[in-house]
Parts: C-alpha cells; sequence; structure tokens
C-alpha cells in the first residue's frame, strides 16, 4: 500500500494460489554450492542484487550483504539465554548443551560477523527491548540501529463482523454473564509462561469467575494436572482462524512471557480495545503505560505478581477504566501495520540516499 515494488526471495518457496494473487513477486535463489548455508546465500544475495538493481535488500536473516536486519524474533543469542531461562531449576542444563545446537551456534556467528561489520546493514529493530540487545551484546553503534515497533493489521480486529463473532461465541462461554474469560495464545507454552500462569491462577481459589482460554496447537498434556486442580477454569480451544473473533470474545490477554520481541497477541489485544498483561521481557510492553492501559511484571516467575495482576483483570470497573485508556490513547493507531510500513519506508528512502 505504500507503492513499493516487492520481490520476495527465499533459498526454497512453495507458491501456492494465494501468493500467485498477490501484488509482489516470488523469487527462488539457488544458493551456489561450496561453503557453508549462510555464506552461500550472502553470495546468492550479492548476484540477486547485480542481476536485478534493487534499491534495498530487507532480509530477515543475518545476512552481511543486506541493507537492513530486520530480526523479527530479536538477538538470536539473546533469545538462546532467555529460552535457557524459561527451564527454571533445569536452566543451567540448557545453557551448556546449547552449544550442540550447529544451526543456533552458525546462526550466531553470522550475527556477530554482521554486528562486528563497520559497514553491515542497518538493523531494525521491532522494539527498544531488542535494541538494547544488540547494543549490549555486541556494542553496535547507534548510527547503525534503528527502532520500527512492529505493527498488526488492525482493520481485523476492529471491524463489526469481529466484533459480532466475538459476541456469538462469549454466549457459548458465558451464558450467565458473569465470567472474566481471559485470553492465552502461544504455540511455545512453556516459553510463553503458561506454567507460572496456572499456577498463579491456582493462588485465586476464591476467583472461580476467572477463566483462561488457551489458543494452541501445541501438546499440553504435561500441564493438564494442574489444569483439572482448577475445575474448568482452563479450556483448551485448540488453534483456530478466527482469532479476530476470539480477540473480541475476551475481556483481556495474558502472556507472561519470557521472551518476545514485540508480541503480535499483546499488540492484537490493544487494537480490539483489550487490555493485556506481560512482562518486561516482552517488546510489546512499550506500547502500554502499566496501570493505566495494561499491566506489565517484571518476570514469569514472579508469581505473586503475576496473581495480583489476574485479580485487576478481574475486576470488571478496572478492566473498564484501561479499556477505554486505551480507546482514548488511539493505540490503535501506534500498533498497526501501516504505521509500521511508513517508519520502514523512511529508512529504505534513507539509504537510497
Amino acid at each position: 500500500r505504500q507503492g513499493v515494488q516487492v520481490t520476495i526471495a527465499a533459498s526454497t518457496m512453495q507458491i501456492d494460489s494465494a501468493m500467485e494473487k498477490a501484488p509482489f513477486v516470488c523469487k527462488t535463489l539457488h544458493p551456489p554450492h561450496g561453503g557453508a548455508f549462510m555464506s552461500r546465500l550472502n553470495r546468492a544475495i550479492k548476484t540477486l542484487r547485480q542481476q536485478e538493481g534493487y534499491d534495498v535488500i530487507h532480509s530477515m536473516l543475518p545476512l552481511i550483504s543486506a541493507d537492513v536486519y530486520q530480526p523479527r524474533g530479536g538477538s538470536v543469542l539473546y533469545g538462546s539465554q532467555r529460552h535457557a531461562a524459561s527451564f527454571g531449576k533445569q536452566a543451567w542444563w540448557k545453557r551448556l548443551t546449547g552449544g550442540f545446537n550447529r544451526g543456533r551456534q552458525r546462526h550466531i556467528q553470522m550475527e556477530r560477523i554482521l554486528c562486528e561489520a563497520a559497514d553491515g546493514p542497518v538493523i531494525a529493530a521491532v522494539s527498544n527491548y531488542v535494541k538494547r540487545q544488540y547494543q549490549d551484546i555486541y556494542h553496535v553503534n547507534e548510527r547503525r540501529l534503528r527502532v520500527v515497533l512492529n505493527g498488526v493489521d488492525v482493520a481485523r480486529f476492529r471491524n463489526e463482523q469481529a466484533r459480532q463473532e466475538g459476541r456469538q461465541l462469549r454466549r457459548l462461554h458465558d451464558r450467565r454473564d458473569n465470567k472474566t474469560l481471559l485470553l492465552f495464545a502461544a504455540e511455545n507454552l512453556r516459553l510463553k509462561g503458561f506454567g507460572p500462569l496456572l499456577t498463579a491462577m491456582e493462588r485465586l481459589p476464591e476467583r472461580k469467575d476467572i477463566c483462561l482460554l488457551v489458543i494452541s496447537n501445541s501438546d499440553y498434556s504435561v500441564y493438564w494436572p494442574q489444569a483439572r486442580r482448577l475445575n474448568g477454569r482452563i479450556v483448551f480451544m485448540g488453534g483456530t482462524v478466527k482469532m479476530a473473533a476470539m480477540m473480541n470474545l475476551a475481556d483481556a490477554v495474558v502472556l507472561p512471557t519470557w521472551n518476545d520481541a514485540c508480541s503480535r497477541v499483546v499488540m492484537e489485544a490493544l487494537a480490539a480495545g483489550k487490555p493485556a498483561l506481560t512482562t518486561r521481557y516482552n517488546g510489546a510492553a512499550e506500547f502500554i503505560e502499566h496501570g493505566r492501559t495494561g499491566i506489565i511484571i517484571d518476570s514469569p516467575d514472579n508469581v505473586a505478581a503475576l496473581a495480583d495482576g489476574l485479580r485487576q483483570l478481574g475486576d470488571p470497573s478496572r478492566r473498564q477504566v484501561m479499556a477505554d485508556a486505551i480507546e482514548q490513547q488511539h493505540l490503535y493507531e501506534r500498533v498497526s501495520m501501516d504505521r509500521h510500513a511508513k517508519e520502514l519506508m523512511a529508512i529504505y528512502e534513507e539509504i537510497i540516499k
């Protein structure tokens, strides 16, 4: 919508019917033989630029031949450290064995080379949380760092159809209109703090009105004994293609994550006008004013703070004050993908000059 001619390039790509109709070109790269995969991919990108003459190469992988590197998940090294931390008492073992993950180690090596290069690409961090990772770990010069906060398709969550479907689903889960329905959506349940969340729910035995709807395709069997003790206050719903309706069904979103560059589910909650609870390890927390438009806790393992946050979200009047503040501050504009794209465009223009 910004008027840019885009080519999507990947080492392998399956073109489906939807992609054939999309307003961009899809190109399969054929990395040359010899050397590690990332090095070969770098050479393929250089060749592509020479042959096609693109103005900007924007990469999601740490390719030094790119103009813009946008690490959608944040620093690979920092992410691996936070991944280990999510194992609690076994964190030391995960840190010890992490060095045997050859794919991740190659990715970290390429990222280090990119960060240390004097003429390396601009790093477009999707949050200040991610920016600090590159400053603290790799000491990247400020002139190479830009913050372009992540974005979502706001219209998808604010249209009348999504709201109507949300109301219909709500009647199935809250027939007497006397429950607080909290939404948790993630694939890696451990990394996103699902265990501490269940423990916090157990600390509120008197709040039988607070229910947690879990959207995930992951295997939740390890959490089943704990969920059963909560007597129906946890509903495992599987995956969904109706996320906009689910967001409008819920009263609030909870994501006590150990690490998230800039979580989409939190931004989707704000787009729908719903408060969210998350941690300081989530870049999306930068959209939230603690206590006014949502709740930010210091860490997933601070179960007391997590339980207190759930208690606040369970108060209808407190929740309404937060929802009103979200609308008054027009947070749905701040979390929009249109805003994100315009800020990327500014970086492209700066590079071209």
